[in-house]
């Protein structure tokens, strides 16, 4: 499947492929990287985490730390 587009240049015409949220890829791709990420910085030795909206739970309520 490739890389997530990216903006050929900053003045580029066509800069649909500058933002692909929306799009039909995009949570497929997304998630991969954003484990990867994390994945990365645990090899590192990093205490650092990315965080994740487990969307698999119900939402009862919105973390304090978004709603202030």
């Amino acid at each position: 499947h490739g890389d997530p587009g990216k903006c050929p240049t900053p003045t580029a015409k066509d800069r649909l492929s500058c933002c692909v949220h929306g799009m039909p890829t995009f949570p497929h791709w997304h998630r991969l990287l954003v484990v990867q990420v994390g994945d990365s910085l645990k090899r590192r030795g990093s205490s650092t985490g990315v965080p994740y909206w487990d969307w698999t739970k119900p939402n009862t309520h919105v973390p304090k730390l978004l709603d202030d």
